[in-house]
């Protein structure tokens, strides 16, 4: 099973660091939305996001559009939503700040869509930024623990393919040598009938 997403990390993050940069009004706006969605009221923990990514707009504040913009998502995937989640994180504008929680809960809408490939893709981009991230590490163990089979198979075909490729051109240059000694055996053939002719 994989982990629980980013999301109650980010929020405190996001709280602090708005603490410096946001009007009081939008970090209400914000602890707004955390608050439904730590009490599991979803829909209105969406209607506040939204609500925090217009006012982003309207004020031009990247970093309540970007915080508003990355908890909606990180909403849509506790709802299941996982296109419209995995959309909504490639739009979100990256911040520092926000760099990890963005790979981390990507690698979780990429392994809830079976794609364990871009998971661990997306875990190891997370672990790069933050390397001793515990739970990015189990993530990564876990979705590469479900890679291999098909890895494998896939490997095995190119092999299959690889040495196939190869035994055809032995073959093939195996059978040429034969025609060559073949054609040169013919010549020499027609040469001694020739000077074996009698004259007249």
């Amino acid at each position: 099973q994989i982990l629980p997403d980013f999301f109650g990390k980010l929020s405190i993050i996001s709280l602090i660091f708005l603490s410096c940069s946001v009007e009081n009004q939008n970090k209400i706006q914000i602890l707004s939305g955390v608050l439904d969605f730590r009490t599991q009221n979803y829909n209105e923990a969406t209607a506040e996001f939204l609500k925090g990514e217009e006012m982003g707009n309207s004020q031009k504040n990247s970093v309540l559009k970007s915080v508003s913009g990355f908890n909606l998502a990180t909403t849509y995937l506790i709802l299941n939503e996982n296109e419209v989640a995995a959309d909504k994180f490639d739009k979100v504008e990256t911040t520092e700040f926000l760099k990890f929680p963005i790979e981390f809960n990507k690698g979780i809408v990429a392994h809830r869509k079976g794609d364990n490939i871009s998971a661990a893709r997306h875990f190891k981009n997370a672990l790069k930024l933050d390397p001793s991230n515990i739970d990015a590490k189990i993530n990564l163990e876990i979705v590469q623990s479900k890679i291999p089979v098909a890895s494998s198979e896939n490997h095995q075909q190119e092999t299959m393919a690889s040495e196939s490729s190869e035994n055809s051109a032995m073959t093939e240059g195996i059978f040429s040598v034969i025609r060559e000694a073949d054609g040169k055996q013919w010549k020499s053939e027609q040469k001694t009938s020739v000077s074996n002719s009698p004259d007249y």
